[in-house]
């Protein structure tokens, strides 16, 4: 995908005044992690945020966490940052994590968890009512931000909205006798959601490394497990026990508690293999605040990774 040929539509008469369900939404907070992000940074999020701003009728503000990157993220972002109301926090961390079994060994998931634990620490006491907690390859529009709060998080009383976010793929997922019409650098939707390690569903059942989503092209036709039973379509707002999904919005307040913070534990031996980072922290986030967590099915967002 190339990042320079996005549009970016910032027509407006009049600004937008976002609500919760309870009141107006005065301000937004973004949070996130970056590693080696420079070209997500420059060619897509940087000209969002510029077009949100003029879009929403919101004080917003920015938080980032940079990771030792080996490309130009750090200064960018620091240039940047000059003319936001926020703060960037560096981190000098060389040993970085080892990504091995896929990425769900203890070593990342601890140090995944450790990072977004050292950004939320170092902000201290938000005085926002609402954060999106954002990771680099996530696409989204200046709309999605109003069909966040469409929901009406806060009269529903959910402390946290993730949206359907699929992964675009090649076409080497497509069967061979389809893929003739097909370029080699097209990017395809197969509807398939793509955080699944972090998602567990409102059992605390995992259907990893497959998705539980009745819509998804690519994992409709694989074995569920046991007592497992796939999501409809017809479902638009799925209350889960645990996901991620790329971006979340989440209650300022629940990030306010310290209680509440990410960490991951290991249960086998051979490999490492562990929980993912998220799991921990929505199942404090739900025990502290009695809250639902909740995936907008109608929400489609993008991840795509662009280096």
């Amino acid at each position: 995908m190339d990042l320079k040929n996005i549009s970016f539509d910032d027509s407006v008469e009049k600004k937008k005044l976002l609500h919760d369900g309870e009141e107006v939404v005065k301000k937004i907070t973004f949070m996130g992690i970056l590693r080696n992000s420079e070209n997500y940074l420059n060619n897509f999020f940087f000209k969002m945020a510029d077009v949100i701003e003029r879009i929403y009728d919101v004080e917003f503000e920015y938080y980032f966490l940079e990771n030792n990157s080996i490309d130009n993220t750090r200064n960018v972002l620091i240039d940047w940052i000059q003319d936001k109301q926020g703060r960037v926090f560096l981190s000098n961390d060389k040993s970085d994590y080892e990504k091995t079994t896929h990425g769900i060994n203890h070593s990342r998931t601890k140090y995944l968890g450790d990072l977004r634990n050292k950004l939320v620490n170092n902000v201290g006491q938000l005085n926002s009512k609402w954060t999106f907690i954002v990771d680099s390859d996530i696409f989204f529009s200046a709309k999605n931000i109003e069909e966040f709060f469409e929901c009406k998080p806060k009269s529903n009383g959910y402390c946290m909205v993730s949206p359907y976010t699929e992964e675009l793929f090649n076409k080497s997922v497509i069967a061979k006798e389809d893929r003739q019409d097909i370029k080699d650098n097209a990017l395809l939707s197969i509807n398939h959601y793509f955080d699944t390690f972090a998602l567990f569903d409102k059992d605390r059942k995992s259907f990893y490394p497959n998705c539980p989503f009745a819509k998804c092209k690519m994992c409709q036709k694989k074995a569920l497990g046991t007592d497992r039973t796939r999501i409809s379509e017809d479902e638009k707002v799925v209350e889960v026990s645990s996901c991620g999904g790329g971006i979340f919005l989440i209650s300022s307040d629940a990030l306010n508690d310290r209680r509440i913070r990410w960490s991951s534990y290991s249960y086998e031996t051979n490999m490492d293999l562990s929980l993912c980072e998220h799991v921990t922290f929505c199942d404090r986030l739900k025990t502290i605040t009695e809250k639902k967590i909740v995936i907008l099915q109608d929400l489609k967002l993008y991840r795509i990774p662009v280096r």
